[in-house]
């Protein structure tokens, strides 16, 4: 919209590459950018002394926020204007960004279950290093939203419970057809492949037929004394016949399981702590809605926020003072 209205502007964010998002700041800081679109990543190391216009379109969570990003614009001296543009209904979303960034015991335990389900579907829980899924697939799988379920990651992550690192990514198979074409198929094989069929299906979960289950070849070769060509051959021909799928292993950058618990209170987390830095944290943000609301000074009111109470007057120059101005001019 901007660009169409010949202002030139980019896009800045966290998810762009290192190398776009430096290119990005150079030309924003040499000039050749007027106008960049960014969420707050667009950070700390930004020292352009000519900005003329910060605009927030949407709530920061604090004040401290606030000051630090509003702060980047007239840092040569000269006349600067900021923005917050916001609504009454615009609180929904950093209250969001709070509450998934401190979830509840609740959360986390429906996430923790949600985890431990997927071990035991796999049959791992004897296994000192248990592959577990992304946040990513963890969240689609459960219906919760990927903000919640990456910050449950990161908090069972520093209580050492789950890491992030390479793991060997355990082999998976699907059947993709019905158990009748199953049967029917098995009548039909000679002893061999009989049997490593009928030792894939007692070693893997009934939920086969419905999605992707880990299956342990090494523990089917020596429990059920099936061959590693009778395998191979098995799955070769259940591939060709579409009758399965199959994904062999390999070493992927992912998350496993540390430590196996059974109940969420196990879990060196401190949910009490947990609970009052989520309250702290909307305690910050309901400050920043009633700088935006108040109609005293904006400056004498940040700068009572940090304690600072040597200003004299008002700023004259903030939108609260200008409204202030134009009422007593009516009265």
């Amino acid at each position: 919209m901007l660009n169409e209205a010949g202002i030139k502007s980019e896009p800045y964010h966290a998810g762009m590459k290192v190398l776009m998002r430096t290119a990005v700041q150079d030309r924003f800081i040499t000039g050749r950018t007027k106008v960049i679109v960014a969420t707050n990543a667009f950070g700390m190391g930004i020292d352009k002394y000519d900005v003329r216009n910060v605009v927030h379109i949407d709530y920061p969570l604090s004040i401290e926020s606030y000051y630090q990003e509003a702060g980047r614009a007239g840092r040569d001296g000269n006349p600067s204007d900021c923005y917050l543009l916001v609504h009454h209904d615009d609180k929904d979303l950093p209250e969001y960004f709070i509450r998934s960034t401190f979830p509840s015991k609740e959360d986390i335990e429906q996430i923790f279950d949600a985890i431990i389900s997927w071990v035991r579907t796999a049959n791992e829980t004897e296994t000192k290093s248990i592959s577990i899924p992304t946040p990513l697939i963890l969240a689609n799988s459960i219906q919760r939203d990927y903000r919640t379920v990456e910050s449950v990651y990161n908090l069972l992550s520093r209580a050492g419970t789950i890491s992030k690192g390479n793991v060997q990514n355990q082999p998976r198979i699907r059947i993709t057809t019905n158990r009748e074409r199953i049967q029917e198929y098995y009548t039909n094989l000679v002893a061999e492949r009989q049997q490593a069929l009928e030792a894939i299906l007692r070693s893997v979960s009934s939920d086969v037929f419905e999605r992707f289950v880990p299956i342990n070849i090494k523990d089917i070769m020596q429990k059920h004394g099936v061959s590693k060509n009778a395998f191979d051959d098995i799955i070769k021909s259940l591939q060709m016949l579409n009758l399965a799928k199959f994904v062999s292993d390999g070493s992927l950058s992912g998350y496993y399981l540390d430590k196996f618990y059974e109940n969420i209170n196990d879990i060196p987390v401190d949910f009490e702590k947990l609970r009052e830095r989520y309250i702290f944290a909307l305690k910050k943000l309901d400050k920043v809605y009633e700088y935006a609301e108040t109609n005293i000074c904006k400056r004498n009111f940040v700068l009572d926020y940090f304690d600072d109470f040597s200003y004299e007057g008002t700023c004259k120059n903030c939108s609260s003072c200008k409204d202030n101005q134009i009422k007593n001019r009516l009265i």
